[in-house]
């Protein structure tokens, strides 16, 4: 017994030692939270772009993040990235525009292999034979004179909401140089707490177009409540009659809506539907010159108003062939209503005008017509009701006619049949 245990002793013995003599770091080590951060450029910024970029980083990158974290303007389409150790090479294969300002963004998509995203903005200004020497520059003030030491993230985007560049500025005043005669919009924001987004109402903001035609001068007021007016961020032909206007916020009223052309004369608006921030015109046929869209007193929900913005765009000569498209109907075929008077609703892919609404709406049974009133058209929404009162546990048909058509006379490709009751006193 007394051998047994001394065994079991020295058994013991041993291991408690060997365990002390192979102390290990816990597995894994600190997590790294270190930034990565660019080193150096190659051709220098603001020097000529030869075709070929190289980019060094002070880590080991994620090469799939330069996929959607890099950004050229103009854009360019064509080009071949690479990277090898800490060095990303970035291979232009399309010809470059003459005389022209080139913008490369590193966004906070450019991550390291620990996903940790750059320790700040990075853009990057490159030429392209003699440009003109546009730039923007003015004061910034603060609605907290605290907030005047603290770093602001400025962005610049192009008219159609492209990003041209950011960059990380400070103080009381800024400069942006060099630039590509165009309109641009600016926004700028105040991370305070470092979360690396803008959170609305706690943090400083600002945004507004401004027109770099020339060098000009363009003040920034950061202002913690939304204090920005409405203003139309991009305008893109859908035809030569119709263009979609996306503004920068949701306005509550707009008065008077003006298109003016280069050659002096003034584009016709025939119709027109704001949903949400997109406003949809129907124009007269546009021409291959430039127009000038304003809009007049745009006010939003904060009360924020805007006496005019404008925004210039190509006319478009490609013809509108398509056929409207009935994308849903209150009520659906097949279903109840809660009134003898009903509203009837359609909704479609196109402004439909009031003139060109083919309807009928007859009793199921007897086939005999019901003579009905447009209360809302020249929309894509539009909206019709009986004359007179429907009879109550009968079955209603609507009929949408194939010669309804659009502003441009596209007729629709098929009839279409609601059919539907009045359950009047009951829940449908």
């Amino acid at each position: 017994m007394n051998k047994v245990f001394k065994l079991s002793l020295l058994i013991i013995s041993v291991l408690f030692l060997a365990s002390c003599g192979s102390k290990k770091s816990p597995t894994g080590g600190p997590v790294d939270l270190e930034k990565p951060e660019v080193l150096s450029i190659i051709p220098e910024e603001y020097s000529q772009l030869t075709g070929e970029i190289e980019i060094t980083f002070s880590k080991a990158m994620d090469k799939q993040s330069f996929t959607e974290g890099i950004y050229f303007h103009p854009p360019i389409l064509s080009k071949k990235i690479s990277y090898s150790g800490r060095t990303l090479n970035i291979k232009i294969m399309e010809p470059l525009q003459p005389d022209c300002v080139y913008h490369l963004t590193l966004g906070s998509g450019v991550k390291d292999t620990r996903s940790n995203s750059l320790s700040k903005p990075n853009s990057f200004v490159f030429i392209s034979g003699k440009p003109a020497q546009n730039r923007i520059s003015g004061q910034v003030t603060y609605e907290k004179a605290s907030d005047a030491g603290k770093p602001l993230t400025l962005s610049l985007f192009s008219a159609d909401s492209l990003l041209v560049l950011t960059k990380e500025i400070s103080g009381s005043s800024y400069l942006i140089e060099p630039l590509n005669p165009d309109e641009y919009r600016m926004r700028a924001y105040q991370d305070l707490d470092s979360n690396s987004r803008y959170d609305y109402g706690r943090e400083p903001f600002f945004e507004q177009s401004v027109d770099v035609r020339k060098s000009r001068s363009f003040d920034i007021n950061m202002a913690y409540q939304d204090s920005s007016r409405a203003v139309i961020r991009s305008i893109r032909p859908i035809s030569n009659t119709e263009l979609e206007v996306q503004l920068s916020k949701t306005p509550t009223s707009l008065g008077k809506m003006e298109i003016s052309s280069s050659d002096g004369s003034s584009l016709a608006i025939r119709y027109s539907e704001l949903a949400q921030n997109v406003l949809t015109l129907i124009t007269a046929e546009q021409d291959s010159l430039q127009y000038r869209l304003t809009l007049k007193d745009l006010k939003d929900g904060k009360g924020n108003l805007n006496p005019a913005s404008s925004l210039a765009f190509a006319g478009s000569l490609l013809p509108d062939n398509k056929a409207p498209i009935l994308l849903s109907s209150n009520p659906r075929n097949g279903t109840s209503v809660n009134s003898l008077e009903p509203v009837l609703q359609l909704s479609f892919d196109e402004i439909i005008p009031e003139q060109q609404l083919k309807l009928r709406l007859v009793a199921t049974e007897s086939n005999k017509e019901v003579p009905i009133k447009i209360i809302k058209a020249d929309s894509k929404t539009c909206k019709v009701k009986p004359s007179a009162p429907l009879t109550n546990y009968r079955s209603y048909t609507l009929i949408i006619l194939a010669e309804t058509s659009d502003s441009a006379g596209n007729k629709l490709e098929k009839e279409h049949k609601i059919s539907f009751m009045p359950l009047y006193g009951r829940s449908p």
